[in-house]
């Protein structure tokens, strides 16, 4: 059952693996602990999270550049 959820989630909402890998970015457990270890922490998480859903923050009038800089 959960593999058929699953499934029709990536259907419904056109995902792939690497969004819902990026999406574990909101796991507060998993931050680094020191301001100097969580230089580049998930990076490349926040660049894919920005391309995929770069048309729907486009719509609110979100700075898309300015994202990554301020991650």
């Amino acid at each position: 059952m959960t593999d058929k959820l699953v499934k029709h989630l990536y259907t419904r909402f056109d995902v792939d693996d690497s969004v819902v890998a990026a999406t574990s970015i909101v796991n507060l457990s998993s931050w680094p602990d020191t301001l100097h270890d969580a230089r580049g922490f998930r990076d490349e998480h926040v660049r894919t999270l920005v391309r995929h859903f770069t048309n729907i923050l486009n719509a609110v009038s979100v700075d898309v550049e300015s994202i990554t800089p301020e991650w």
